[in-house]
């Protein structure tokens, strides 16, 4: 049996369960990742368990595959943020000297201390956007997979119902 998850068809086999007297379900992806004994289902109390952070992390996976204009926007905003955090780090640092002491000296300190003023400025003024919208997409991504979540549960209680009426 197939499940639904954001329009990725996902694989359920029973498996053995590790638990005596409830039933297991495997997942397989179309890549063929497997999860052993993704869900448990207690016949008698019908109630469904299952690792949050798994099911998270599987249904984010569908979601990306489904939805990839919002995946490649959030590498790209994380990626930007990455590289000024980056250049913003080249600039850091005190002056050590080399030029001496005397006026060369406090000319390349004073420079320094400019710069890494600046470049901090800067920074925050292109961090600030790209960190905004990084974390209305997580919210976006997250919310989708909150409102997906009981569908899915849905299906796997279905798929354990219909062994047990076998």
């Amino acid at each position: 049996m197939f499940i639904d998850v954001f329009g990725v068809q996902l694989k359920l086999a029973q498996s053995t369960s590790p638990v005596p007297g409830k039933l297991a379900a495997t997942v397989v992806a179309g890549d063929q990742r497997v999860w052993a004994d993704f869900f448990l289902w207690d016949p008698l109390s019908q109630v469904i368990q299952f690792d949050e952070e798994a099911l998270h992390q599987l249904m984010r996976g569908a979601r990306r595959t489904q939805s990839p204009w919002a995946s490649g926007a959030l590498t790209v905003t994380d990626f930007g943020i990455s590289v000024v955090q980056g250049i913003k780090r080249l600039s850091g640092g005190s002056y050590g000297g080399s030029l001496g002491f005397g006026q060369m000296g406090a000319i390349t300190a004073m420079a320094s201390a400019l710069f890494f003023i600046v470049v901090s400025i800067m920074a925050a003024v292109v961090i600030a956007p790209l960190s905004i919208v990084a974390w209305l997409l997580r919210q976006k991504i997250d919310s989708d997979i909150n409102k997906e979540k009981p569908r899915v549960l849905e299906q796997a209680i279905g798929f354990f119902q219909a062994i047990k009426a076998q």
